[in-house]
C-alpha cells in the first residue's frame, strides 16, 4: 500500500461528515466509523484516507462495520511500510 499518511483533527472531520460530535463517538463505539488516533495532550486525529473511504462507503451503501474492520487491519501495513519500521 502506498498511502500518504495525513491526519485530520476531529473538528475538520466533523465538517466533512453529516453528523454531530455525539453521533461520531457513537459510530466509533459501534464500529461504523474508524477510531481516532492519539496525538498527545488530550488531542486526537483521524487518518484522512480512512475518512475518504468511509464517506465513499456511505454513498455506496456498504456495510460500514466491515469497511472499518478492513481499515483497522490496514493500519498495521502502514506501520510496516513506514520509515520507522524500515529504520528499526
Amino acid at each position: 500500500m502506498n498511502t500518504q499518511i495525513k491526519i485530520e483533527r476531529k473538528s475538520d472531520v466533523l465538517k466533512r461528515v453529516p453528523f454531530s460530535r455525539a453521533t461520531l463517538h457513537r459510530k466509533i463505539n459501534d464500529g461504523t466509523f474508524p477510531p481516532s488516533i492519539p496525538l498527545g495532550a488530550n488531542s486526537v486525529g483521524f487518518l484522512s484516507h480512512e475518512i475518504d473511504t468511509i464517506i465513499a462507503s456511505m454513498v455506496l451503501g456498504k456495510n460500514l462495520q466491515h469497511v472499518v474492520s478492513q481499515l483497522i487491519e490496514q493500519r498495521q501495513s502502514l506501520l510496516d511500510n513506514s520509515f520507522f519500521a524500515l529504520a528499526a
